[in-house]
């Protein structure tokens, strides 16, 4: 029946080329079919005519669904450029609804897809000024600094996600991690410059105790989680605090052996 009513739309195509609603209504019956080779030019044809704001969300979720499914089957050019084509999308879209946050939100997604992420930082920082108290937009910005390397700004960021919510996990979990990273190339920093230091620089030991205490947060909030308590073992045992150290080890082996 489908099948019959592209046939029909084809004809009013014909008759009136310039008609969104013959291309539009072609695209979602092929949708439903899985056509989505034979969607494309519908919706390419369609977006020519009109910047329709659900056409444009036809194609980008066409360019998404592709983009995904090259990269399963490891193409990954042709995953990156359907990707793209998603984010160019997805730029003209805001356009029309510039504080639409699930816009925002998709956009970044694509860019950490595509090895861009540092170009999403700013997408966050925007959508934070209309609602700064958003909790998924301060961890987000979190890991795209992290992910950066702009880490004491990542941990600003993480720690303002946990005044919103305090027991969110990931945000304990990164907040730690990324204390880890500076406790870790302070450290080498020191050992590596032995003559200036004189080997009583030891500032690095402050981060590991940070991060035990996010990595002790975290254990509170994953209690069966063996990971989290070698999260904390691991940052306690840098920490000069071996008894912590051994206390936490201890239970990730018991909790693996349930």
């Amino acid at each position: 029946i489908r099948a019959e009513a592209v046939e029909m739309y084809d004809v009013a195509i014909a008759i009136n080329p310039d008609s969104l609603l013959p291309y539009k209504n072609a695209s979602i019956a092929l949708q439903i079919d899985g056509l989505a080779d034979r969607q494309l030019p519908y919706l390419l044809k369609a977006r020519k005519i009109s910047a329709d704001p659900e056409i444009m969300s036809l194609l980008i979720q066409l360019y998404m669904d592709r983009g995904d499914a090259m990269k399963a089957s490891g193409d990954n050019a042709g995953a990156t450029e359907n990707y793209n084509l998603a984010l160019a999308e997805l730029q003209e879209a805001r356009k029309a609804a510039p504080g639409n946050t699930d816009l925002i939100n998709a956009m970044i997604d694509l860019y950490i897809k595509v090895g861009r992420a540092p170009e999403a930082i700013p997408l966050m920082e925007e959508g934070l000024k209309n609602d700064p108290k958003n909790r998924d937009y301060h961890y987000n910005l979190g890991v795209l600094l992290m992910q950066s390397g702009k880490l004491p700004e990542a941990i600003g960021h993480f720690d303002d996600a946990l005044e919103v919510d305090p027991k969110y996990d990931f945000a304990l979990q990164n907040a730690g991690t990324v204390n880890l990273k500076i406790a870790d190339e302070m450290k080498r920093a020191a050992q590596s410059d032995d003559v200036k230091k004189a080997g009583n620089d030891k500032g690095y030991i402050e981060y590991f105790k940070k991060a035990a205490s996010y990595f002790q947060r975290l254990t509170a909030v994953r209690p069966n989680d063996p990971n989290a308590w070698d999260f904390y073992g691991s940052a306690c045992a840098n920490a000069g605090m071996p008894k912590e150290a051994e206390a936490a080890i201890k239970k990730a082996d018991e909790l693996r052996k349930q």
